[in-house]
């Protein structure tokens, strides 16, 4: 996700950091941030508690520009 990768290097974290912070798994994270895997509830909320500034709607355009794309793809 390009909202992730953005906001933790913009905040000069590692991956390993963030996930730290999150309590989530370093695999996780970097499932979540490559675009592997989509965030869950939990995610999202750890994400919330952590850092409650950040406009989380970044997360829902992405996704949902993510689905446009898939669902317009030729056959």
């Amino acid at each position: 996700m390009n909202c992730l990768i953005e906001f933790r290097k913009n905040n000069f974290f590692t991956k390993q950091e963030m996930a730290n912070k999150l309590g989530v798994s370093l695999s996780l994270y970097e499932k979540v941030e490559c675009s592997d895997r989509h965030p869950s509830r939990s995610f999202l909320s750890k994400f919330k508690e952590v850092f409650p500034s950040y406009d989380m709607n970044i997360f829902f355009k992405e996704l949902l520009h993510e689905t446009c794309i898939e669902k317009n793809k030729p056959a």
